[in-house]
């Protein structure tokens, strides 16, 4: 009788043992592929912006990452915002993309910063990801012009990207991308 309880016991040690190595395999394999879920191909970045946002397509922010396309639609719920992105050199990515709504001065209405989406890995030169980012109608004041996006390493605001082209200003550290044929 006490060598069955030690087998049945030794059994079902043996059993949470397996159970709990599985469910490690699995979780640590979905947190390193977490980072590769907004990976997406240069040609799905590149159909991504519409006409009339072509323009801002390919800005460069600090020689580190380029605007590679950008979508914009305004409906009832709110603002739903695309970005996609690339990265120009072999890099950590563990930078802040800071989105501004702003008014016709420039003046910030709304923030809706983000962290960059996969922040555990290191972006190979040429990597292309998508950015979404939605802002409720709630939150909006009908009083929005230009939405303005900038860069900056994680934490540490006073040091954005500069913006090599397009519409900018804060000193050419803020890419501005008029809202008025969005509405």
């Amino acid at each position: 009788m006490m060598r069955e309880s030690w087998h049945h016991h030794l059994n079902m040690n043996r059993n949470t043992l397996s159970a709990a190595a599985v469910l490690t395999c699995l979780l640590v394999s979905i947190y390193f592929s977490m980072g590769n879920v907004n990976r997406i191909s240069a040609f799905e970045a590149d159909a991504l912006t519409p006409v009339n946002l072509k323009p801002d397509v390919g800005t460069s922010f600090g020689g580190r990452f380029t605007l590679r396309g950008a979508k914009i639609i305004h409906d009832e719920s709110g603002l739903h915002i695309e970005f996609a992105w690339e990265s120009l050199r072999r890099q950590k990515l563990g930078y802040t993309t800071g989105i501004h709504l702003t008014d016709a001065d420039g003046n910030i209405l709304v923030s809706a910063d983000r962290e960059q989406p996969m922040l555990r890995m290191k972006a190979e030169k040429g990597m292309v990801w998508k950015e979404t980012i939605f802002i409720a109608s709630n939150k909006l004041s009908g009083k929005e012009r230009k939405l303005a996006i900038a860069l900056y390493p994680i934490g540490d605001a006073a040091h954005l990207l500069p913006v090599d082209r397009g519409k900018r200003d804060w000193d050419n550290h803020r890419l501005l991308i008029d809202l008025n044929g969005i509405r």
